[in-house]
């Protein structure tokens, strides 16, 4: 053998460094993946320090012990230069390239290109990283949900006027900008404490130096602050009221951007003169129910008869009982709505204008309710109890002079007590049973009058017809009374025989009858009739001798004179 010659890879130098660190950094798993020989890329393990060797892989086997990694559950990054490593680098969760040594292809596909040769800038990476996770973190909770959270609870609230909520938002936006950029400062690199201890060493030497400079800066400054803080910003539906050294300027300011003295030359109120004020009389509604059990934030039920006994409604007794015109208790809950006429007035002329109003309008409603009846405040007289209120109210309070308009009374929740709720309910009773036995006597009334008239006016029509149906049977019988008397003077002798015999008939009715002859000359024949007037033929017997005409004859028996 004449002489062997040997090539082998070469280790970076800092190439265990960087391996260390990455491990003192909590990132426990490092693997080599390389397509090298096996004998080869397990020296160059071991020289790094590290345990998990896959050689002799092709660029998809590199890919495929990726995707295990990643179905164990692991975030991969991967770190190659070369063009077998680009497939891998774009499977990884975070491709790492180096770049001044690697390809454009390797660079393409990573998602993190290293512009340094040495591997220490992967732990910077790492570090980086994380820091600006930490700083998204910040970004988000601190100005993102806090900051901004706290800024609509002050706008809200009315701490914050519309311009001081515009600047607050392009404050917190700069916080947010000032926070990221503390990632490109040198503290974030060499430690923060020690950029701070050496800047803060600087410019005590500093302000030592240049102490007069100082101080005639600062005093402009406070100069300056003290001028500015003198502007103030008077919204659409306010007004200002400016008091010089405490006396009132006679004019309040419109709505605009304005400037005064500063506290304690000037002072300024702003107030909304049309904004709607109300004053609760009877009760009062909480503004915190912190204190309700379970969190119940209003009353169970809102019937007169059931007490109020949690949520909102806090009932004021001494104010809500009074006495009516016919001399009822009554409970009355009202609201008085009202604004501002002078603001000035308002804000210099009642210490409490809310309390003034409250007394005013509770003795107003006093002295209605103590001439008005039970009935009518409980019902058909709420609106003209309201009306006259509210009439009288203002009277009043434009006699106090504080500049109050009166809006409106209403009257929310008007009963008896609920200490009478049990004697208020047997009246409710025994009017229901009135009104009940009232409904049912006019019902009978109503069906029993119209039943008697239509009796009534059947009988008057029944009497009615039997009087024309009398007084036709008498016209008809006067009638044939004439007739008969004009018929008995036309032939006297004709109508006496027929009269005869027509009285005869209703004289004799039911009787036996017998004809008689009675003429001297002529002949005598007797009829005999039974029960039903059939003529009875007696048997031939020998006949008596005939004897004149009597004058008086048997029973039964009629004589008629035959004439002509």
């Amino acid at each position: 053998i004449v002489g062997i010659v040997s090539a082998q890879d070469s280790l970076r130098a800092d190439a265990a460094d960087t391996v260390r660190e990455l491990r003192e950094l909590g990132i426990a798993h490092i693997a080599l993946l390389t397509g090298d020989r096996r004998q080869a890329a397990e020296l160059m393990a071991r020289r790094a320090g590290i345990t998990d060797v896959a050689a002799e892989l092709l660029p998809d086997q590199k890919v495929e012990h990726i995707r295990q990694m990643q179905a164990q559950g692991w975030k991969v990054a991967m770190l190659g230069d070369g063009i077998n490593d680009a497939p891998a680098l774009a499977q990884a969760n975070v491709g790492v390239a180096m770049g001044a040594a690697g390809t454009d292809i390797a660079a393409q596909a990573a998602n993190v290109v290293l512009m340094r040769e040495d591997l220490s800038a992967l732990t910077a990476v790492v570090r980086v990283a994380r820091k600006m996770l930490r700083t998204i973190h910040e970004n988000i909770l601190l100005f993102g949900f806090g900051y901004n959270g706290a800024m609509l609870v002050a706008c809200a609230t009315g701490y914050l006027s519309p311009v001081g909520a515009a600047i607050a938002h392009q404050v917190g936006s700069l916080a947010v900008l000032l926070n990221s950029l503390r990632l490109l400062s040198r503290a974030q690199v060499g430690g923060w404490m020690s950029f701070v201890r050496r800047r803060a060493m600087h410019g005590a030497s500093w302000l030592r130096e240049h102490r007069p400079q100082v101080i005639k800066g600062g005093a402009a400054a406070a100069a300056a602050l003290y001028l500015m803080s003198g502007f103030y910003i008077v919204q659409p539906h306010e007004v200002a009221v400016v008091q010089q050294f405490g006396k009132r300027l006679p004019h309040p300011m419109p709505p605009g951007l304005h400037w005064h003295f500063p506290y304690p030359i000037e002072r300024v109120t702003k107030i909304a003169p049309h904004q709607i004020r109300a004053v609760e009389i009877g009760f009062r509604t909480r503004r915190s129910v912190a204190s309700a059990p379970y969190g119940i934030t209003e009353p169970v039920a809102y019937e007169w008869n059931i007490q109020h006994r949690e949520g909102r409604y806090e009932k004021r007794t001494e104010e809500a009982v009074m006495l009516t015109g016919d001399e009822n208790l009554v409970e009355l809950n009202g609201v008085v709505q009202y604004n501002l006429k002078d603001a000035a007035k308002f804000l210099f002329r009642a210490s409490d204008a809310d309390a003034l109003v409250r007394a005013a309008a509770e003795s107003t409603l006093r002295q209605l309710v103590a001439v008005t009846p039970l009935d009518a405040v409980l019902t058909t007289g709420r609106t003209q109890l309201e009306r006259a209120c509210q009439t009288q109210l203002q009277k009043r309070l434009d006699a106090y002079d504080v500049g109050v308009r009166v809006r409106a009374v209403r009257l929310q929740d008007v009963h008896p007590p609920v200490e009478v709720v049990d004697a208020f309910r047997a009246v409710s009773s025994a009017f229901e049973e009135k009104s009940k036995l009232i409904n049912e006597a006019e019902a009978y009334r109503n069906e029993q009058v119209p039943k008697a008239r239509g009796a009534a006016h059947a009988k008057v029509q029944e009497a009615q017809g039997f009087r024309v149906g009398r007084v036709r049977r008498a016209q008809g019988d006067a009638a044939r009374f004439v007739q008969q008397q004009t018929a008995f003077r036309t032939a006297p002798d004709v109508t006496r025989t027929r009269l005869f015999w027509e009285t005869m008939e209703e004289v004799w009715a039911g009787r036996e009858k017998f004809i008689v002859d009675a003429r001297k000359t002529g002949r005598r024949q007797m009829f005999f009739l039974d029960e039903k007037g059939n003529v009875i033929v007696p048997e031939q017997q020998p006949q008596p001798p005939q004897t004149p005409p009597t004058e008086e004859l048997a029973p039964g028996l009629m004589e008629e004179e035959e004439k002509g």
